[in-house]
């Protein structure tokens, strides 16, 4: 259901507005809206200094997140597959994180840490690139970065392996230099040529012609010398790095003080962007939001036992819009994140999850339709939410797919599918009646398909009629009587005619079909100005009679996934038995076994739950829901790494 909300306005005393927030905080029950009136903005000089916390904290919490990473990456320290958040007290989240002494001073040390440790690195891998490249230079006895003398030009460079040199030799000698081939590879020549200052352009001439490429090194001294000293750098900073990676892998085995610090920081963050809405001065202020209706007696009464403050609620205007938050009870909740994904309802409309998660749930399970798949959805997210908190979508994922999972595990039962024919391939090799349990509780798919499609149709049919009354339902609700009558009644009364004209009961179904028709026509033109208008309008709209029947016609995937689903797993049992049942068919039957099932459980439980969400929102949610609401996003701790709790709950949970 949508839950209450009332309009509320708070007024307080400015030396008391972090505590006030965070008050609030903890309840979480709280929007803070921006102020709308310009009059009561906050001035120049309070904006400012908003701002420049704004700035500060969004670069303290870049660096902490940063430093984060990089000791992430460093901690030695085995972690579950889902890390859980651990508890504080509040005594240790407090303002003493952020002081130049505390821990955020330790926070920028550290990132400092790092920067001089990926510097090092960087000159190590430069430093090694430089040895590499003096490398084919070892033998000149020259310094690398002497241009020439007054009279004569040295030229250093490469020519490709694929000349001859010799030829090369002559032809720069009769330009008026020397060239000294002073190393070689398999890709080049390293050359060194010398020239008087006047035939230098003629001697340049000649080795382009043999695809000479200049090299120019920056460093000074002859290629031993610079090896030498790079060298020692090289020494000199794998010692610094080590020493720098202890200290980094020291740090990172206790990180979790900076995880206290970047949660507090986000949350001082989000508390300065509320102030960011305020109205007010440097001695008061005032906001106005939305509160949960439900909770506005504990806050006040909190607020006002431990502050001056002044507090107003007001019921919302009629028409006026409100931020949705949904309350569900705990089977239906998990659904919540199916609808969120589409739209939130609007006010003063049907929140349709509850409806949804009875078909939600038959339509995956019969797509998935394996009882061996959904033990293991089923097993798998029971152990999972058991060793595991998680909070918001993670939490109603884990707990939808336990609720898939059951219903695919009936549905497979149902069908006669635990992985395949698996334990019907067992009891073929073993003849044991142990595997009877196997068979079909209800029927095969795969032996009678036009079964499963025509209770694929029923079910739909069934779905669009549910849709239907709830479009009827929302149209009541709103005073729109002869609406629900005119634009659900007479489709109840058609589309009914046709399908009992189709099954069989022609004569009723013939006069209910008619009498629908004629409802129709006689009333879905009402729109219209003029009687030619209300007439064709009304005619027209006997078109979406195809419009029912292709919706219908899509509840056929329900019989492809699951006929999908089976046949694969089949066909996976057939290609692992190919190697007989000795010890390396057995052995070939495990491999193929696990491999084919587990890729046939990932893409099918994707399709299933694509084209289940599908049905949800093409075929019923279009023809009732609207939505377009608002999500209520209050002031709440939202953090990454700790839960905040109070000592009476550590205690609690101690004893």
């Amino acid at each position: 259901m949508i839950v209450e909300m009332n309009k509320l306005t708070l007024i307080g005393l400015e030396w008391e507005k972090d505590q006030i927030l965070t008050r609030l905080m903890r309840h979480g029950v709280v929007e803070i809206n921006p102020t709308a009136d310009e009059e009561l903005s906050l001035s120049q000089t309070v904006k400012e200094k908003n701002d420049k916390v704004l700035r500060q904290l969004s670069d303290n919490i870049s660096v902490t997140k940063n430093v984060l990473s990089f000791l992430g990456e460093m901690d030695t320290r085995k972690t579950g597959l889902f890390p859980q958040k651990r508890v504080v007290r509040p005594k240790h989240f407090n303002e003493s994180l952020l002081l130049p002494t505390g821990v955020l001073g330790d926070v920028y040390q550290t990132s400092r840490l790092i920067e001089r440790l990926n510097s090092l690195k960087t000159a190590q891998n430069r430093a090694r690139a430089d040895e590499e490249f003096l490398k084919p230079w070892m033998d000149y006895d020259v310094d690398l970065s002497l241009p020439g003398t007054k009279f004569t030009v040295i030229t250093l460079g490469t020519l490709p392996a694929n000349i001859d040199v010799n030829v090369c030799k002559t032809q720069v000698e009769q330009a008026g230099g020397v060239l000294e081939v002073v190393s070689s590879d398999a890709a080049q020549f390293y050359i060194s040529v010398l020239s008087h200052l006047e035939d230098s352009d003629e001697v340049s001439a000649a080795l382009r012609d043999f695809g000479f490429t200049r090299v120019t090194h920056q460093g000074k001294g002859t290629a031993s010398a610079q090896t030498r000293q790079l060298e020692e750098t090289i020494q000199k900073n794998a010692a610094e790095i080590e020493e720098l990676t202890r200290r980094l892998t020291d740090i990172a085995q206790n990180k979790e003080i900076f995880e206290t610090v970047y949660d507090y920081l986000v949350l001082k963050q989000e508390k300065t962007r509320a102030q960011a809405k305020f109205a007010g001065t440097e001695n008061w202020f005032m906001f106005r939001g939305w509160i949960v209706k439900d909770a506005r007696e504990a806050v006040q009464k909190e607020l006002e036992e431990n502050f001056t403050v002044s507090i107003e609620f007001l019921e919302p205007e009629p028409d006026e819009p409100i931020p949705i938050l949904l309350e569900n009870k705990p089977f239906v909740q998990p659904f919540e994140m199916i609808t969120k994904m589409y739209s939130l309802p609007s006010r003063g409309e049907l929140d349709p999850n509850a409806v949804m998660a009875p078909f939600f749930l038959i339509f995956f399970g019969m797509m998935l339709g394996d009882a061996g798949y959904g033990l293991i959805l089923t097993i798998f997210s029971a152990i999972i939410l058991k060793k595991y908190k998680f909070e918001g979508m993670a939490d109603s994922l884990m707990r939808l797919m336990f609720l898939c999972g059951i219903s695919t595990t009936v549905f497979g039962a149902l069908y006669g599918s635990w992985f395949g024919n698996f334990f019907l391939i067992l009891q073929e090799q073993t003849g044991s009646p142990i595997f009877n349990f196997a068979r079909a509780w209800w029927f095969d798919p795969l032996d009678d398909p036009m079964r499963l499609l025509m209770f694929s149709f029923a079910l739909g049919g069934i779905h669009i009629a549910v849709g239907l009354a709830l479009k009827a339902y929302n149209l009541i609700k709103k005073g729109k009587v002869l609406d629900a009558v005119f634009d659900v009644g007479f489709w109840y009364v058609l589309l009914g005619g046709i399908t009992l004209w189709l099954t069989g009961f022609s004569v009723v179904g013939q006069y209910l079909t008619i009498g629908g028709a004629v409802g129709l026509v006689l009333t879905q033109g009402r729109g219209s100005k003029n009687i030619v208008g209300k007439f064709f309008g009304g005619l027209s709209s006997l078109y979406d009679v195809t419009s029912y029947m292709s919706d219908i016609l899509s509840y056929s995937r329900l019989l492809g996934l699951g006929l999908s689903t089976a046949v694969i797993g089949q066909v996976v049992n057939t290609m692992g038995s190919l190697g007989g049942f000795q010890f390396v068919g057995i052995l070939m039957f495990a491999i193929v076994f696990v491999i084919g099932h587990v890729f046939n459980l990932l893409i099918n439980t994707l399709g299933s739950y694509v084209h289940t969400s599908r049905l949800q929102y093409v075929e019923f949610f279009g023809k009732f829901y609207e939505g377009g609401g608002r999500e209520f996003l209050p002031l709440k701790r939202e953090t990454k790494y700790v839960t905040i709790a109070t000592d009476d709950d550590i205690a609690g949970k101690n004893g």
